[in-house]
């Protein structure tokens, strides 16, 4: 959608010599990742959300950080924040 934040794919850089991964997002209806699949089909990263944003689950199948949220959000994994372009938000209070 023009305007909008949700997340299509993401280029991993590989070493030199290497070939560089694709990795697709799958999200749902308000654009927040659900599932990371690598270009085989296979799912290397899920999660599911409560209301305000809080995880209820993450799993990786191998070592990939995904820090996207809800659409605009980028999780600070130090302070457990969401950041969003303009302000820090706390999905343990909404």
């Amino acid at each position: 959608d023009q305007g909008s934040h949700e997340p299509l794919a993401r280029v991993d850089r590989a070493a030199p010599g290497e070939a560089d991964e694709v990795l697709y997002y799958h999200t749902d209806v308000n654009g927040a990742p659900e599932e990371m699949t690598d270009g085989g089909g296979n799912i290397v990263w899920e999660a599911g959300y409560q209301v305000w944003g809080n995880l209820t689950h993450e799993k990786e199948t191998r070592p990939v950080q995904q820090n996207l949220r809800f659409q605009g959000q980028y999780l600070d994994r130090e302070t457990g924040l969401h950041y969003n372009l303009y302000r820090f938000y706390d999905p343990d209070i909404g």
